[in-house]
């Protein structure tokens, strides 16, 4: 069947999590209230795992969030319902070499000895100061 992802995606979006959110602030509002609400305790209505997760599918995308670091192996490993790692490796965070340099500081936009994109694109030559000086 075509486009049965895309339909399950879109009921979820626009059916169940507004539901969800309504149900949330509803029982947040009449069991909390603003000053429990204020320190930190509420309820939270999470739809995150009603779909079915298949981490085959998803790869591509699960290699980004790890290489990115912007999350752990355990941190993905719990969103697809699977158990963590046990130890300091599942929690550590890991770095693809393309997002930082061999010496471990992240990569600039610009790098020290080389001309700006727009003239290295159009091959401009150097202002005359800057040839002098050793800028791009």
């Amino acid at each position: 069947m075509e486009g049965t992802a895309d339909a399950n995606s879109r009921f979820m979006t626009y059916c169940i999590d507004p539901l969800c959110d309504q149900l949330q602030e509803e029982i947040n509002r009449k069991r909390y209230g603003y000053e429990e609400w204020k320190r930190g305790n509420y309820l939270r209505v999470d739809s995150s795992s009603i779909l079915h997760f298949d981490i085959f599918e998803n790869a591509a995308n699960v290699e980004k969030l790890i290489g990115s670091g912007a999350f752990t192996i355990n941190d993905v490993r719990r969103a697809a319902g699977q158990p963590a790692i046990l130890g300091t490796v599942g929690g550590r965070a890991f770095y693809d070499e393309k997002y930082f340099r061999n010496d471990g500081k992240h990569k600039s936009r610009r790098s020290r000895g080389r001309r700006p994109y727009r003239q290295r694109l159009n091959n401009t030559p150097l202002k005359k100061e800057n040839r002098q000086r050793g800028r791009c």
